[in-house]
C-alpha cells in the first residue's frame, strides 16, 4: 500500500510540475493522432564525408548546375492520413495507399511505388517522428494545407 501512495504522489508531482507532458494531446489509438495532413522532412545520417543516407519515402533531386557540378537535394514529403489511406505528395504527384496501422507496438506499414514501409511512430511535442527499420527518421508536423510541399 505505501508503494502504491508513493507511487501515486509521483504521478500526480509529475503532471503538476511537466506542463510539457500535459500538452501533448496524444491517444493511445494511433490513427486518432495520426489523421490529418502532415509535411514531413527526412533527417540525414552521414555514413562517411562524402556519403549521406535518407528514409526513402521521401524523394532525392538531383540538379546538374553545369556540366562539372552536381547538386543533390532531398524534398520534403506531403501526407494526408485518413482513417483507412494515405495520400502521399512528393515530387508534385500524389498516390493514394492503403495502409495498416499497429496500435501494441505504434507501427504504420504500407506499400508505395514497389516498396513496403515500416515505421516506428514516435511522439514529441507537436511532431511525429517516423523511424524505418535502417533507423533512418522523418519529422512530420502538422500542416493547415493539403499537400503543401516545400521545393
Amino acid at each position: 500500500m505505501r508503494h502504491f501512495k508513493l507511487t501515486l504522489l509521483l504521478l500526480l508531482f509529475a503532471m503538476c510540475c511537466c506542463p510539457k507532458l500535459q500538452s501533448q494531446n496524444f491517444y493511445s489509438d494511433g490513427k486518432k493522432n495520426l489523421i490529418g495532413n502532415w509535411n514531413g522532412e527526412c533527417a540525414l545520417e552521414f555514413t562517411s564525408w562524402t556519403t549521406v543516407r535518407h528514409c526513402k519515402l521521401c524523394p532525392l533531386i538531383v540538379d546538374t548546375i553545369n556540366s562539372s557540378t552536381t547538386f543533390s537535394k532531398i524534398q520534403s514529403v506531403s501526407l494526408e492520413i485518413q482513417s483507412d489511406s494515405i495520400k502521399i505528395g512528393r515530387s508534385g504527384e500524389i498516390e493514394t495507399v492503403i495502409y495498416s496501422l499497429d496500435n501494441t507496438t505504434h507501427s504504420i506499414h504500407f506499400t508505395t511505388r514497389g516498396k513496403i514501409f515500416d515505421f516506428r511512430v514516435l511522439y514529441y511535442e507537436d511532431h511525429v517522428l517516423w523511424e524505418d527499420n535502417d533507423g533512418l527518421v522523418i519529422v512530420f508536423t502538422r500542416s493547415k494545407h493539403k499537400h503543401s510541399q516545400r521545393k
